[in-house]
């Protein structure tokens, strides 16, 4: 009996574990330039790091130099961050959180309303907020997403200093920072915690 088991249970520690990050995220470049190409590299490196499966949103990804990273119609990543797996990994989860808070809009806009009670004042665009009043106030949540998965998969540290070293959303950032744990009781009060 012994025998039979011991090469199944073999077989099937050898087979390639599926449904992980790397396995679903397809991958292409714009140009296919050697920076684009180093750009992949680097996602398919940091995407074989860590486990980011429950922050996956979107399975594709698009690699372009030059551009602003965005979340739509395709998740697209730029190349400024090619040297820095933690900035890149803080644009990836950004990006595939803007995703989630699109799929669930109804708390995604109950969050948003909270907050307009919260900050009546808020920045737009000039660096320190985003580009319009509605869009500052989604991105305190995007933001706020974005640190708490940061924190989870670097620690607290490393994730504080990718996000003081943000050079756009500058006033976003900086509450999500100085101010988490009210932001955050906001965001878990309408569910929309991820994980």
């Amino acid at each position: 009996m012994i025998t039979r088991v011991v090469p199944v249970i073999l077989f099937l520690l050898l087979i390639p574990l599926t449904g992980c990050a790397q396995d679903r995220i397809h991958i292409r470049l714009h140009e296919g330039t050697e920076l684009e190409q180093k750009g992949q590299e680097q996602l398919e490196r940091i995407l074989e790091s860590y486990k980011l499966d429950k922050w996956i949103f979107t399975d594709s990804v698009l690699i372009q130099s030059f551009v602003i990273p965005h979340s739509h119609p395709i998740l697209t990543l730029n190349t400024r961050y090619v040297d820095n797996d933690n900035a890149q990994l803080a644009t990836f989860l950004h990006e595939q959180i803007h995703w989630f808070a699109a799929d669930d809009t109804q708390p995604t806009e109950n969050v948003i309303e909270t907050f307009r009670g919260m900050y009546s004042d808020v920045p737009v665009r000039g660096g320190e907020g985003a580009r319009d009043e509605y869009s500052t106030y989604l991105h305190l949540l995007i933001c706020w997403l974005e640190f708490d998965g940061l924190r989870q998969l670097i620690g607290e540290q490393e994730a504080r200093a990718v996000f003081e070293e943000k050079t756009y959303y500058k006033w976003i950032y900086k509450k999500v920072l100085d101010e988490g744990g009210r932001i955050g009781d906001v965001v878990k009060k309408h569910g929309m915690v991820i994980g």
